[in-house]
């Protein structure tokens, strides 16, 4: 039923007329940190072939990403890698990411907060918000 409504309201003149066309968010350039470290993006690339995911963090001064294989994408393997990534070069001040279930989860958020990570999520479908990490992700896409 879904299916053919869509179908319908694409083929519909009137209504195409009247459809709100998705307002992206005005591009402008990130702010860098005054520091490595401090501020980074994560985000998850895949499924690949192989059924893996990969899931990337970026740091936003330096560009250095960080990257590991995981066989399922939840809020608990995310937090577990970033604890042992965490453990080897700090803390950072602010964590960006996409709005995807697991990191708006809240065992994601009160973790973080918890560590004292801020959590800012971007601008749903709009995956230029967020273009450090997803700009590492197209490199991985192509290997």
């Amino acid at each position: 039923m879904d299916k053919h409504v869509e179908a319908h309201v694409k083929c519909c003149h009137p209504c195409q007329l009247v459809a709100q066309p998705p307002r992206p968010e005005p591009m402008r350039p990130t702010e860098l940190p005054k520091e490595p470290w401090t501020e980074l993006a994560i985000d998850i690339c895949g499924p690949f072939p192989t059924g893996e995911y990969i899931v990337v963090l970026t740091d936003y001064y330096s560009r250095w990403p960080e990257a590991k294989t995981l066989k399922t994408v939840t809020p608990a393997t995310i937090l577990k890698w970033l604890n042992s990534i965490f453990a080897q070069h700090g803390y950072p001040t602010v964590l960006k990411s996409d709005n995807a279930s697991y990191f708006t989860s809240t065992q994601f958020k009160t973790t973080l907060q918890s560590w004292g990570v801020q959590h800012k999520t971007v601008t749903e479908y709009w995956p230029q918000a967020n273009g450090q990490v997803e700009r590492f992700n197209e490199v991985i896409k192509k290997h």
